[in-house]
């Protein structure tokens, strides 16, 4: 499972840095072996990012997606990876920037069918998406709100 997150956090993870015309985003990838680690982490971090929320007003933007991930020295790349960062960028588009949004890919929401996790999952809504690779990108790899609960 890929997670990725617009800012820098410490352990193992990758950094890219990425620019738009008013902001500079540190997108951060984790790596996690199974669904249930990656979705216990998100759900963890978005219970605890209320309080930057509610202190500062910044949210929090998360994608996953399941993937390869390709690594070469220092270098980590891969498509996987662009569609992990293209669902952040889409929950960053789509949802509140003033909470914590998580988007996942059909391979996410498929795997988590059966679960604990597969009520957290709803379809998104793809109308307001007007920009050809992010409609591409919902096309090709399916987007769905991951939902974090209090409990």
């Amino acid at each position: 499972m890929i997670v990725s997150l617009p800012f820098p956090t410490c352990g193992d993870s990758h950094k890219n840095y990425v620019t738009n015309s008013h902001n500079i985003y540190v997108t951060t990838r984790l790596t996690f072996p199974e669904l249930h680690q990656a979705l216990a982490a998100v759900k963890k971090l978005c219970q605890r990012w209320k309080d930057m929320i509610q202190s500062y007003g910044m949210g929090l933007s998360v994608g996953i997606h399941k993937g390869d991930v390709l690594i070469l020295r220092s270098y980590v790349y891969g498509n996987d990876i662009h569609t992990t960062v293209g669902l952040t960028d889409l929950s960053r588009m789509i949802l509140s920037s003033s909470e914590c949004s998580v988007i996942a890919s059909q391979r996410i929401r498929s795997e988590a069918r059966g679960t604990i996790w597969e009520p957290n999952f709803r379809e998104l809504d793809s109308n307001p998406i007007t920009d050809e690779p992010y409609r591409t990108l919902v096309e090709e790899h399916g987007a769905y709100q991951f939902v974090v609960s209090d409990q």
